[in-house]
């Protein structure tokens, strides 16, 4: 019985001691910016200079907003870090750099990353001077309030003379949450209601060679992009214009699905991000959420219409009927002929075309937008894959 109450009486002091010990750990921890940036202090022009985008909490999804000196960088690439684990399921993440000085960059995973790097961005010097990268206004991951602001420099020179060290650039003192910005290029701003003027990404060449997947193909980085299969042109345009980009840095995913919300972004890039305002019609689009400004876009321009209810549904899978009638409805916006039709009732499986997609179906079908799988099945209720996305994309550019 005594020996019981020592060790009792020893276990009591331990965790005391462990309680006292840890205190200052857990509350540095939560003193500590929830995201930093890294980046070497020193770089010659032509270098290329890796920006690592770190968390000190576990993050599942956010919003993060890269302004960059453009005249001593320009932006290359962005790809996740190893702070995404396979306990972090499946990642998706879109960077945008088409706007100079910016990279708007979204991402959201099944499970918390841990603690470590989440993405790296990666630029090319192209003048000497000191340049800066940071996080601005209109950053926010979920679950953490406050500012995400930081930012760090980085001296380039032209390899003529011994660069300096650059004096560190403070962090600025937190403060309330901002309003998140427009990601993408801006367009011509257009009020609701009223069409902006959309900007087309480069057209597809007419004649152009056939790609072998090798070091110059846009798409070649991706270990599961097959170069003789009939998606592997359209991945590389959708790649090369950065309309889409990888599930991670080595993966397409060519055959997995993809959400309404991801198609509408990827029609609000064609169409050159523009800016928007207004109220949301749809309750289910959160204010922070990626694709916010491109459905409230699209919205306004009668390109994305609801599934009911007043919501929109922007994490459901999206049907090859549905992703025809967002290309048919944004053809119309801009401007484009829409009047070619077809008989739908010679692909076997017409009978299940919804009656308010028939339309927009017959009118991709005859331009070439869709065209039928195997035994000239349409298919329409099947879920739109991302090669899919990226064909239908591609040969509605084609005809533009």
């Amino acid at each position: 019985m005594k020996q019981k109450i020592k060790v009792s009486g020893l276990a009591a002091v331990l965790a005391a001691v462990l309680l006292v010990c840890c205190l200052p750990i857990a509350l540095s921890a939560q003193s500590a910016p929830p995201v930093t940036l890294s980046a070497p202090a020193e770089a010659q022009v032509g270098d290329t200079v890796e920006v690592h985008i770190s968390a000190n909490p576990p993050l599942t999804d956010g919003r993060l907003v890269v302004t960059y000196s453009g005249t001593a960088l320009e932006y290359v690439d962005t790809q996740p870090g190893e702070a995404w684990t396979d306990n972090s399921g499946q990642l998706i993440y879109e960077a945008n750099g088409d706007t100079a000085g910016r990279v708007v960059l979204a991402f959201a995973a099944e499970d918390p990353c841990t603690q470590g790097t989440i993405f790296t961005v990666e630029f090319e010097a192209q003048g000497a001077g000191t340049a800066t990268v940071a996080l601005d206004h209109g950053s926010y991951v979920t679950g953490v309030s406050g500012s995400l602001s930081t930012s760090v420099s980085v001296t380039v020179g032209d390899g003529s003379t011994p660069t300096p060290s650059p004096e560190p650039t403070p962090s600025p003192e937190p403060g309330p949450t901002p309003t998140p910005s427009n990601p993408g290029t801006p367009g011509t701003p257009g009020t609701p209601g009223t069409p902006g003027t959309p900007i087309t990404p480069t057209q597809p060449p007419e004649d152009n060679p056939e790609c072998d997947g090798g070091p110059d193909c846009p798409s070649g980085g991706f270990t599961d992009v097959d170069a003789s299969l009939w998606y592997h042109e359209a991945v590389d345009y959708m790649v090369e214009n950065r309309l889409m980009v990888g599930t991670t840095a080595t993966t397409f995913s060519p055959g997995a699905g993809s959400t309404r919300g991801m198609l509408i972004t990827i029609l609000y890039r064609y169409a050159g991000s523009p800016q928007v305002q207004g109220d949301m019609p749809f309750s289910d689009v959160a204010e922070n959420a990626f694709y916010h400004d491109a459905v409230l876009w699209a919205s306004q321009n009668n390109i994305a219409q609801g599934i009911g209810a007043g919501t929109f549904g922007p994490s459901e899978l999206i049907t090859r009927e549905q992703l025809a009638a967002f290309l048919y409805r944004y053809a119309q916006f801009s401007g484009r002929d829409t009047s070619a039709q077809t008989n739908l009732s010679a692909h076997p499986d017409a009978g299940q075309i919804s009656g308010w997609a028939r339309q927009a179906l017959s009118w991709a079908v005859a331009e070439g937008i869709v065209q039928g799988g195997s035994n000239s099945m349409i298919m329409p209720q099947d879920t739109a894959t991302r090669a899919h996305i990226a064909a239908m994309v591609f040969r509605f550019a084609e005809d533009a």
